[in-house]
């Protein structure tokens, strides 16, 4: 699939360098970061090699058998042949694949649209890189929907899946990306979304500024400023949202969050691209390669303090 394959690379890489880069500075515990990285990297390898080897194989009209790699280091599935035999091409896209029955042009053709309709509408979204999602970890822990419990869900998004990318506006006078304000190696993007920054959102968020200043809280227990970014999106113009943050309870976070403002139409705004609670609110943390790592209310701090508790180690006092 052309360089979707060093696309994938660049990914490991990514993945991988951080959970590093943390360990050795002895920032991390070594097991129970380390240990992420095959579990997360390993079943998005074997998608491509698996996706990439249907899509050859309709391309060379050929029924050869996909090599089963997902078992490779325990039993490699392999026959004599070193031919996978439980993962095949989808029989269902046959498209190109060769038969004994002769075909008409018009059906050759009608066969091989039906195989790239189906290709791409099952893999479209993978082979952008969007659709490559982490099973449950340390960092990337179970999410429970809203029949769990009574409180509810921050996002419609779920944990481990790549962080959405809206257009967001940084000022009167500048737009971009929230991308553009997830920046830093190692760096843990602490996503606040404060829709209208409402009555309950408002107290939310007043007990999560609060906690930046706590000596035991997650923020100054874990690096502070230089393990979190933190980024405020409302649905303010800037001077409401500054008057707003000047409240004695809110005020901290002028010097430790950068707001970004969500103007767009309603549709395609930031909050519903995430799929935002706009009466509670909701914090993501993104991590530094950009996929969500889990998602709370703003005012839930003790989540957050047990989350990065999982794998991050104390900063010296």
């Amino acid at each position: 699939m052309g360089a979707f394959g060093l696309n994938a690379s660049i990914m490991d890489a990514s993945n991988l360098a951080w959970k590093m880069g943390l360990v050795a500075q002895k920032k991390a515990k070594l097991q129970a970061l380390m240990s992420t990285y095959s579990y997360e990297r390993r079943d998005h390898a074997c998608r491509i090699i698996e996706t990439s080897g249907e899509y050859l194989r309709f391309v060379c009209a050929t029924d050869l058998q996909i090599a089963n790699v997902r078992n490779l280091g325990t039993d490699s599935g392999a026959d004599n042949n070193g031919v996978g035999p439980d993962v095949k091409a989808d029989q269902s896209l046959t498209g190109g694949v060769a038969n004994d029955a002769p075909k008409t042009k018009e059906e050759q053709q009608q066969e091989d649209l039906k195989f790239l309709r189906g290709f791409f509408g099952k893999n479209g979204q993978f082979l952008l890189g969007v659709d490559a999602p982490f099973g449950p970890s340390v960092l990337t822990p179970p999410q429970l929907s809203s029949e769990d419990g009574n409180k509810p869900r921050p996002f419609k998004i779920n944990h481990g899946v790549r962080a959405p990318n809206p257009r967001v506006c940084f000022s009167t006078e500048e737009t971009g990306y929230l991308y553009d304000q997830m920046t830093g190696a190692a760096t843990f993007h602490l996503v606040i979304f404060a829709s209208t920054l409402s009555a309950t959102i408002r107290g939310r968020v007043s007990t999560f500024a609060a906690s930046l200043l706590k000596a035991d809280g997650f923020y100054q227990k874990f690096g502070g400023a230089e393990r979190f970014n933190i980024i405020l999106v409302v649905k303010h113009l800037p001077w409401e949202t500054d008057a707003i943050l000047s409240t004695p309870e809110l005020r901290i976070l002028q010097q430790h969050a950068t707001v970004v403002y969500d103007d767009r139409a309603p549709d395609e705004d930031a909050h519903t691209t995430w799929g935002a609670n706009h009466t509670e609110g909701g914090l993501a943390v993104v991590r530094p390669d950009l996929w969500v790592g889990t998602t709370v209310l703003p005012d839930e701090v003790d989540s957050l303090f047990q989350y990065f508790s999982g794998f991050l180690l104390p900063v010296a006092a």
